[in-house]
């Protein structure tokens, strides 16, 4: 058990380090995983500041007390929480979306549906610079209807009047 040459407690493979009358927390190692084990009431863990990184000292969570939550993939920072929600960093994907204020998105955001790629897609954009909203199908660049800032309109063309049609086989 104790071992003078490192002067630590040692103790073979699938043996249990328990505490409580019951056993109710436990420490074991089976010789490939180990494991803590709470049985009773919630495990509470206090501190000004929590890291749960690999082996090799990559980040996946990290949480500071009255500040944020921070979760890494492969060392990146992703996801933030923030006082007023949160931040994510990338692509969100989910099966659905429900707002309960208002969507703000960055300048020439793009709100699409694609064919599982990145490949043809349909879509609006919001393009910021401009004050435009962009209709577009089979990729960004065909944008379909415009409505620009003054609120002209225009169909398979730059708007040039309040309602302005282009057929591309003059028809």
């Amino acid at each position: 058990l104790w071992d003078k040459s490192d002067g630590a407690p040692e103790f073979a493979d699938n043996a249990s380090i328990k505490l409580g009358a019951a056993g109710d927390i436990s420490l074991v190692h089976n010789g490939t995983d180990s494991r803590l084990i709470n049985t009773t009431g919630d495990l509470k863990i206090r501190s000004q500041s929590l890291k749960l990184e690999t082996t090799d000292a990559k980040e996946y969570l990290r949480c500071t007390a009255d500040q944020d939550v921070k979760l890494f993939y492969n060392n990146v920072q992703k996801f933030i929480t923030q006082s007023t929600g949160c931040s994510i960093s990338g692509t969100l994907d989910s099966d659905g979306l429900a707002l309960s204020g208002d969507l703000v998105a960055s300048n020439n955001a793009w709100i699409y549906s694609t064919n599982g790629g990145s490949g043809a897609r349909a879509g609006i954009n919001l393009n910021g610079s401009t004050q435009a909203i962009d209709f577009a199908t089979a990729g960004s660049s065909n944008v379909r209807m415009r409505i620009d800032s003054s609120g002209k309109i225009g169909i398979n063309q730059t708007p040039t009047r309040e309602l302005s049609l282009h057929s591309p086989d003059n028809n």
